[in-house]
């Protein structure tokens, strides 16, 4: 059907249009959240994906909307 095939191709669009913030733009706002010692900040399957630590020194991997700079998930690294 017509709807299906258009929201198909709005994910289609989605997943392989670039990010709306710069790599720049997310490392500032992770910064403004408390994390430090960020690095690795990748684009990846419509995500950044941030390797850095919290406030308190733990390591994480977070993952961030790249269009609005918002931690979707938070994982615990070593």
């Amino acid at each position: 059907t017509l709807s299906s095939s258009s929201a198909a191709s709005d994910v289609y669009k989605r997943q392989f249009q670039g990010p709306g913030l710069s790599i720049r733009e997310v490392f500032e706002r992770m910064e403004v959240l408390g994390y430090r010692d960020l690095r690795e900040i990748e684009w990846e399957d419509g995500l950044y994906q941030v390797k850095g630590q919290t406030g308190d020194g733990r390591p994480v991997k977070l993952y961030v909307d790249g269009n609005n700079g918002n931690v979707l998930s938070i994982r615990a690294r070593n």
